[in-house]
């Protein structure tokens, strides 16, 4: 109710990613992408993103998420950023190794993003 209420308050739809995110539910994402598009200057809503996608089985959106997570400045205080750094480099190096045997003309980030358009026109059929 609370996110109908307040569509554009990222924390908001932050909070109920990881309740849905915590149950198993397919709409996690959603509300995380919503929640990043919200406030894209937020680590933690890309980072939410990716570990989405990475439990739902979209590889492309999540490498696309964790892009984004390495774009952004860490703020002062961000429990774990080392480690969620060295896991997001390691994602994202397997993820490039393997779409470089795939599509070796391609950059990565160009097959992600061609993959994540696919997989959501497949979605919305």
């Amino acid at each position: 109710r609370y996110v109908d209420a307040c569509p554009d308050d990222a924390d908001g739809h932050a909070t109920l990613g990881l309740c849905l995110l915590a149950l198993g539910h397919p709409d996690a994402g959603e509300h995380f992408a919503r929640a990043a598009a919200i406030e894209p200057e937020n680590r933690l809503h890309a980072w939410n993103l990716a570990a989405a996608a990475h439990g739902a089985g979209h590889p492309s959106r999540c490498y696309l998420a964790l892009c984004r997570y390495l774009s952004l400045p860490a703020p002062p205080i961000e429990p774990d950023a080392a480690a969620n750094e060295r896991a997001a480099r390691a994602y994202m190096a397997e993820y490039e190794r393997q779409s470089r045997l795939c599509h070796p003309e391609q950059a990565p980030e160009t097959v992600a993003r061609a993959d994540d358009l696919a997989a959501a026109a497949r979605a919305n059929l």
